[in-house]
């Protein structure tokens, strides 16, 4: 574990697609099935993250920016899009709890759910903003395929 943990390598990188298959299948709902206070909290519409959310990412918007296409990374209930949703048309959240998606906050989110190989089912430059708070460590290089040549990233260290 010392070399996962010491950053020489990362958990996952050498798993064979039997592997793989196995991580995903028990992680779709890793979170989801976690009895906590926050997520107890979230199905009754509440969400902690708000102020920091907009403190770290959202302030440094542009506030009369409407935005076409947004993308959520493990954004679960897309509650950490309260703040802005006025001004998205089109919401697609990442997200492979089905559990999670039973609590989504607008009928405008799109779910899709991500799969083994970790391909990014969307068209290259397709969002105009993208947010990934708190669940980077899950995603991989390829993120940087589906950004247009301007983007800003909101990104959020790991709770």
């Amino acid at each position: 574990m010392k070399k996962y943990f010491n950053g020489h390598e990362l958990y996952g990188d050498n798993f064979s697609q039997e592997q793989i298959k196995q991580w995903f299948k028990e992680e779709k709902e890793g979170y989801s099935s976690i009895a906590s206070k926050e997520l107890e909290l979230l199905s009754k519409g509440i969400y902690l993250y708000n102020n920091i959310n907009v403190f770290h990412g959202y302030s440094k918007l542009d506030r009369h920016k409407r935005y076409a296409t947004v993308l959520g990374i493990g954004s679960a209930t897309g509650h950490e899009f309260q703040p802005i949703i006025d001004k998205i048309d089109d919401l697609y959240i990442l997200e492979p709890s089905s559990e999670l998606q039973k609590n989504k906050i607008s009928n405008k989110i799109n779910y899709v759910a991500p799969n083994e190989s970790g391909r990014i089912p969307f068209s290259d430059e397709s969002f105009d903003l993208i947010t990934c708070f708190g669940v980077l460590h899950h995603t991989t290089s390829r993120l940087s395929r589906i950004f247009p040549q301007s983007i800003f990233f909101v990104l959020e260290k790991n709770r």
